[in-house]
């Protein structure tokens, strides 16, 4: 689908809650499992249906999960950074060319992931009274793990999903 100025299509709307309800069941399952998937979701989703729906379906996504594992201070930074990483992907992936390059979806994967990590690093900051050190010591050092499955569930959804999710979307 092309990111363009049009009206949202039915068939945009269907993919659209499909993927809110694909990425809010796995990010309720992952209380279980540690398989983080929401981003990667999100990533195929601004690929394929641009940054305006990739946001949305961010959005919502994370606001009817977060009702099952739980809303806290951290509920807005959640929600800015899977906006943030659903704009750049839609305007970075406009030319669809790029969808094919490995390495570039690689880095790619890895950037949005950092950028997840760091946005809650702030939210971590923001709401803590030990001091800036302890903090940051404290979240590597209890977080690397989660960080680390978030990763490498991110990566292994892009480079699986992207394309046959492209190729259903295209129909």
């Amino acid at each position: 689908m092309k990111h363009s100025k049009n009206k949202i299509t039915s068939k945009q709307l269907v993919s659209a809650s499909i993927f809110c309800t694909i990425i809010t069941i796995t990010r309720i399952a992952s209380c279980f499992i540690p398989i983080r998937t929401i981003i990667g979701f999100i990533i195929i989703a601004s690929i394929y249906l641009g940054p305006p729906v990739g946001a949305s379906i961010g959005f919502v996504s994370v606001l009817v999960s977060n009702f099952f594992v739980g809303h806290g201070l951290w509920t807005p930074f959640q929600l800015l950074a899977v906006i943030i990483i659903a704009l750049l992907t839609g305007f970075i992936f406009k030319r669809e060319k790029l969808v094919e390059n490995k390495i570039f979806l690689l880095f790619w994967s890895i950037i949005c992931v950092a950028i997840y990590s760091i946005n809650m690093l702030v939210y971590s900051l923001t709401n803590a009274n030990a001091g800036f050190w302890p903090v940051i010591i404290s979240h590597f050092t209890v977080k690397i793990w989660i960080e680390f499955a978030r990763l490498i569930s991110t990566i292994m959804i892009v480079f699986i999903f992207t394309k046959p999710i492209g190729k259903i979307i295209k129909r």
